[in-house]
C-alpha cells in the first residue's frame, strides 16, 4: 500500500503540519523535521490541531530558541485534545537544522529521526491495507 505524506524542513515543516489541515490534498500523514510553530503570517500549527486529519510526526531540536519548549508542549497537548495520532520528540542538543546540515556532526540524532520516519510511514502503509 502506497502512504502519501508531506515531509518537510524548518518552514516547510511548518507548511507540512498545516497541509495535514486540508483534506483537498488527500494525504495520508505528516512529518515536519522543526517546523516553525509560530510561524508569523500563516496560522499555528496548535490552533489548526482540530483540523489535522493525519498521523503527524514532529522532529524538533532542542538547542535553539527559535521553537520553544513550551510551543512543541502546546503543539502536544492541542494535538492531544484534537484525538490527533502523533508524535513528537525533541532531540537535546541538536541544533536548527541538525538533519539536513550537519549531519555527521549530530550523526546519532540524525539517524534515530530518519528511522522514525520510516518506521511510522511503514506503520501507516501496513495499517492501510
Amino acid at each position: 500500500m502506497r502512504v502519501v505524506a508531506a515531509i518537510g524542513f524548518c518552514f516547510g515543516g511548518t507548511h507540512g503540519f498545516l497541509a495535514g489541515a486540508n483534506r483537498g490534498l488527500d494525504l495520508d500523514a505528516v512529518v515536519g523535521f522543526y517546523g516553525r510553530l509560530s510561524p508569523g503570517r500563516l496560522p499555528r500549527p496548535a490552533e489548526q490541531a482540530h483540523s489535522l486529519g493525519v498521523p503527524l510526526l514532529g522532529l524538533f531540536h532542542g538547542d535553539d530558541l527559535s521553537i520553544p519548549a513550551e510551543e512543541i508542549q502546546e503543539f502536544d497537548t492541542a494535538l492531544g485534545r484534537a484525538g490527533v495520532r502523533h508524535e513528537l520528540i525533541t532531540y537535546l542538543g541538536a541544533p536548527h537544522s541538525f538533519f539536513d546540515r550537519s549531519f555527521v556532526e549530530h550523526e546519532e540524532a540524525c539517524s534515530d529521526a530518519w528511522n522514525r520516519v520510516l518506521d511510522f510511514l511503514d506503520q501507516l502503509a501496513v495499517t492501510a491495507t
